[in-house]
């Protein structure tokens, strides 16, 4: 992979030499075609779970690349849930499956199915909006109870990563 972000790197020094020479849509050409070649989709798994879905993020904002490709984005995105099981990832498809911007329309019950596999990865978004689900009854039945314990569990975690990064010891010095 390195080997192709290092002939990429030449070719664009060599690019900038003869910049003024090339037209501005034959670089943009380039540029697609060097774009495609480092995401090809049999160079993805080398790639980790963070870098890939920063990818499938540019695919599916149109950053980058040449066009908007939400179908190519969920693709990135279940590749790395099934090989990473990458939480923001997670989260993110399952947006789109709420949104009913992949397969078919909204799948709001898949969402959720989606948020409670993020939300056990430690994902504070997952759990706050499955606590929203649950207090509308959208993909999920609604139960005010079950809302609560989500939402709750989410003060709580949230109060514990705080205390992690700032022990009240620390707090007390000052």
């Amino acid at each position: 992979m390195s080997a192709l972000f290092t002939q990429a790197r030449k070719e664009q020094q060599i690019d900038r030499k003869s910049n003024n020479e090339k037209s501005e849509a034959e670089l943009i050409l380039k540029s697609e075609r060097q774009s495609k070649e480092l995401f090809a989709a049999d160079s993805l798994p080398e790639l980790e779970g963070d870098v890939l879905t920063v990818v499938g993020k540019m695919y599916e904002e149109c950053i980058a690349v040449a066009d908007k490709d939400e179908a190519r984005a969920a693709a990135i995105y279940k590749r790395v849930m099934i090989l990473y099981s990458h939480p923001v990832a997670i989260g993110v498809l399952s947006d789109m499956y709420f949104e009913g911007r992949i397969e078919g329309g909204q799948q709001p019950e898949r969402a959720a199915e989606l948020l409670r596999v993020s939300a056990s990865l430690g994902n504070a978004a997952a759990l706050s909006a499955l606590g929203y689900m649950y207090e509308v009854g959208v993909g999920v039945p609604k139960d005010p109870q079950e809302a609560f314990r989500f939402l709750n569990f989410l003060f709580f975690f949230s109060f514990f990563l705080l205390y992690l990064f700032f022990p009240t010891d620390s707090i007390k010095r000052r």
